[in-house]
């Protein structure tokens, strides 16, 4: 399963767990996910943006 998955609609959806953490392929600048909110309060997610501006990338996306 990818941390990036896909819905009928066409619309992607972002899956995060705890402890993920988070690369910018453009600065090397890493975060990590402590804690996941409610799901149902964030119907709008979307990938993390580095300070530099960048979308961030899973660090390990083999790990979902």
């Amino acid at each position: 399963m990818d941390q990036m998955n896909r819905q009928a609609a066409g619309t992607t959806v972002l899956e995060m767990r705890d402890g993920d953490d988070f690369v910018c392929p453009n600065c090397g600048c890493e975060i990590m996910l402590k804690h996941h909110g409610d799901p149902a309060k964030m119907q709008n997610m979307r990938p993390f943006t580095c300070c530099c501006g960048t979308p961030m990338q899973p660090e390990h996306p083999e790990r979902a």
